[in-house]
């Protein structure tokens, strides 16, 4: 009588190692990354609203963004420290928060198979690595999305107050990571009226706590709703083929022929196996609901085309299509699909050239008495955050600017390589030479040295003695040195006249 039991508890424990083993090859995907991305303007900013305390950075929240994600970060900050690796962990523990509840909501729905094919796609989108990793509140909303449609499922099958509150919970929690969830809300709504069609009236349980938990946060948006969306309603958009491509390849990446290849068979499967049912026609509304905004933008306005982070919610209905659909594929595929999207997962992913690599190299050059000045004419420069920001994680110390390199020794010379105001680049250079530099054209740092002493000691064979420098890590003025120790000096020269010697 206990075998069956037996039987079922084995299995329970082999589908929690396979998905631990899932969420493990997850963080392996995005720990890769860690070394080589850098951090984005967008998520230095993000940071830098969280330096305060809980009822400043309420204050300081942006007005398409709601609160919840910067108290989060906040928090997280006070935890870790504000250098980007700590800070990327908390999107990724987020994320692999949310995968394990698309593989709860997958399973739920159609069986453990699609469950983790459903999570490794979910997994594997380009942009789903990215957001993963990045030091924004996307991270959030990818989280958040499925838990709140796994909600949704167990509170249709059996509607409870108890199962209504988490439900409503989730749906609170989007809102308040940012106003873009209420597309989502739009999605489950659809679903919800596929499915079970009049049954859709149990929505006013979550419904009416949902709203009550988020009101504060409704009032506040409310104000500013109508002038954002005018904003975007004036926005021209390409051709539509255009702009489905371009989102599309901005998901995938370089591999978008191999996701095309699986978004045709897996629509195809779904079609032949399970043709237009409920739940098949509510998901290809979800996954074909981009090409509806972009109809739709003359009169509703929401469409954003060059920004493919503001369609954050087509990943996790893309990922249910996608994931059923291949799980309908005959079984004798066997290992082949999981393994096709574990190398998609681990696949490289576009790296910006942005800030952070060019202030570690300047950490490392760095000395006391430094100047940094800024081109005026450098537009491409960092903006003022993100030189606090970098001078918080990389100088302890601080940086000191200057507004012109004047009597200075040392002079950090911040500029565009093509497009240098002509009166400060020749006041830095006079009486300096140009020595290391890092950074692309467009945000280029570079030292310009003086000499000790710039009168100088004459001699009579035409040379000039303008001091002696030590090198390495001593610090200016007087260094102290240990018997034995090696020290390495540069001596600095200059010439007068001709010389008649070869010295």
């Amino acid at each position: 009588m206990n075998r069956p039991v037996h039987n079922k508890n084995k299995a329970h424990r082999y589908e929690l190692a396979a998905l631990t083993a899932l969420l493990l090859l997850i963080a392996a995907s995005r720990a890769v990354h860690f070394d080589r991305i850098q951090m984005h303007w967008d998520e230095v900013w993000a940071v830098w609203q969280t330096f305060g305390t809980p009822g400043q950075i309420l204050a300081w929240t942006p007005y398409d963004w709601s609160p919840l994600y910067f108290l989060s970060l906040g928090a997280w900050k006070e935890l870790v420290g504000i250098y980007p690796v700590p800070l990327r962990i908390l999107s990724l523990f987020a994320f692999m928060l949310g995968a394990a509840c698309m593989y709860r909501l997958a399973r739920r729905l159609w069986g453990a198979r699609a469950g983790a094919l459903a999570t490794l796609v979910y997994s594997a989108l380009t942009y789903s690595v990215s957001f993963s990793i990045m030091v924004r509140g996307y991270a959030f909303l990818l989280a958040l999305t499925p838990p709140a449609l796994w909600f949704m499922a167990r509170y249709f099958d059996r509607p409870t107050w108890r199962r209504a509150v988490p439900l409503a919970a989730s749906m609170a929690a989007l809102f308040y990571v940012q106003t873009t969830g209420v597309i989502v809300f739009a999605m489950m709504g659809v679903y919800t009226l596929a499915v079970y069609r009049a049954a859709i009236i149990r929505w006013w349980r979550p419904g009416v706590l949902a709203a009550l938990l988020a009101l504060p946060e409704i009032i506040n948006k409310a104000r500013l709703a109508g002038d954002h969306l005018a904003a975007i309603h004036a926005q021209t958009l390409p051709p539509f083929w255009e702009t489905l491509q371009y989102l599309f390849t901005a998901y995938t990446g370089d591999a978008y022929p191999a996701w095309l290849a699986l978004l045709l068979i897996a629509s195809a499967a779904l079609l032949y196996r399970r043709r237009l049912a409920g739940r098949v026609l509510a998901l290809a509304a979800w996954t074909l609901a981009p090409a509806l905004l972009y109809v739709l933008q003359p009169y509703i306005g929401i469409f954003r085309y060059g920004e493919p982070r503001y369609m954050w919610w087509a990943i996790p209905g893309a990922a249910l299509w996608v994931g059923w659909g291949l799980s309908l594929l005959p079984r004798r595929t066997g290992a082949v699909l999981p393994a096709l999207l574990v190398v998609l997962m681990f696949l490289p992913i576009p790296y910006n050239r942005h800030r952070d690599a060019s202030f570690k190299v300047l950490a490392q050059h760095w000395r006391a008495g430094d100047v940094i000045v800024i081109d005026p004419a450098c537009q491409t420069c960092p903006a003022p955050e993100e030189w606090d920001y970098f001078a918080r994680v990389y100088f302890p110390g601080g940086l000191q600017f200057a507004s012109a390199p004047g009597d200075y020794r040392r002079v950090w010379y911040a500029s565009h390589a093509v497009h240098e105001d002509a009166a400060a680049y020749a006041a830095v250079n006079a009486g300096r030479v140009p020595a290391v530099f890092v950074g692309p054209p467009e945000f280029l740092l570079r030292l310009y040295e003086g000499p000790p002493d710039p009168a100088g000691v004459p001699f009579e064979n035409g040379l000039r003695f303008h001091g002696l420098e030590v090198l390495g890590d001593a610090p200016p003025g007087r260094p102290v040195f240990h018997e034995g120790e090696t020290v390495q000096v540069r001596l600095w020269w200059s010439v007068e006249a001709a010389i008649l010697y070869d010295y």
